[in-house]
């Protein structure tokens, strides 16, 4: 299924956070969305900037895992897998 809106979400994070706990704050964020549990995805922290009128941001992209694993790319989130469609 693909994704209805390709837009880049940005959501203030707190600084220190392990991975586990960014992606808890993410999963309770997505269903509050009105997201529904029922595939995975995958989510890349590759990326972050700090804007200094906003704090510290992480820049996270939602990303559909559809047929290949690629979990060796993520290795600071391990083996995290959390299904939900946007």
């Amino acid at each position: 299924m693909p994704l209805r809106d390709k837009r880049l979400q940005q959501y203030p994070m707190i600084e220190n956070r392990t991975g586990p706990q960014t992606i808890e704050f993410l999963t309770k964020r997505i269903v509050a969305l009105g997201a529904v549990q029922v595939g995975q995805f995958l989510v890349d922290c590759e990326t972050y900037m700090s804007v200094p009128q906003l704090g510290f941001m992480f820049l996270l992209r939602l990303l559909y895992q559809l047929v290949r694993d690629y979990w060796h790319r993520w290795p600071l989130l391990g083996r995290l897998k959390m299904p939900f469609v946007i």
